[in-house]
């Protein structure tokens, strides 16, 4: 659908680029706006935390370089 769109809006503005490009900003702030204000992470419960790292100094030496 995008592309069709895409191709719609250069032949309505004369192969203007530019506008294509603006009138494609406009889903992609909509996207950005919806990701920040209306997705939220649930609360996680207390036992379900970390308190340590998850891994130790002595697991990390044992993994190899190679």
């Amino acid at each position: 659908m995008g592309p069709l769109l895409a191709l719609l809006l250069m032949w309505l503005t004369a192969d203007n680029f530019r506008a294509v490009f603006w009138f494609a900003v406009i889903p992609a702030f909509l996207a950005v706006g919806f990701m920040i204000f209306g997705v939220s992470e649930p609360e996680r419960p207390a036992g379900l935390r970390k308190v340590h790292p998850p891994l130790s100094l002595g697991e990390l030496r044992r993994l190899s370089l190679a």
